[in-house]
């Protein structure tokens, strides 16, 4: 059975589509940890960004797709937190991605949609600093696999205040 879209767009729609720098940093990322085989020479990543982008479409609509890590990152769940300590990694985050539309005069409530590529923690941002109107759209299953969050569930790697 074929899946309805959960996006129509018409033939021959075009969007407009902005990255957005979300001024964060992962350091000390071992490349074992993303990549195999290894590369004789190659240990650790150089730093890494994190992106947002902002979709645009031709009726005015607005999307972000993923947005990044939060800047309050050290207040995700309890069990991302510990993820990213064991492993050593150096964060650095300056703004969230809604500090950085509003200093570029985007009026938060003009965006529709925040779109989750997946659950980690470097791509799910701050949700909680849009308005309630901001529609968050995840894929099928996901609501089942990771609500509650925490601290509802104390071993959750998203927050409640995600899904808020």
């Amino acid at each position: 059975m074929e899946r309805p879209s959960l996006f129509q767009v018409p033939p021959g729609a075009i969007a407009d589509v902005n990255i957005i720098d979300t001024t964060s940093k992962i350091n000390n990322l071992e490349a074992r940890f993303l990549m195999e085989p290894p590369i004789p020479g190659f240990s650790h990543f150089p730093e890494l960004p994190s992106w947002s982008f902002l979709v645009e479409s031709g009726t005015g609509r607005k999307a972000l797709f993923d947005l990044g890590i939060p800047k309050e990152w050290r207040k995700l769940a309890p069990a991302s937190i510990g993820h990213v300590d064991q492993l050593g990694w150096r964060v650095e985050v300056d703004h969230d991605v809604s500090e950085i539309l509003q200093q570029n005069d985007y009026k938060l409530d003009s965006i529709d949609s925040i779109v989750w590529s997946h659950w980690h923690w470097d791509h799910v941002g701050d949700p909680s600093t849009f308005p309630a109107s901001t529609e968050l759209v995840v894929g099928p299953g996901f609501k089942n696999n990771f609500m509650p969050g925490y601290p509802t569930k104390s071993d959750a790697k998203l927050r409640d205040s995600d899904f808020q």
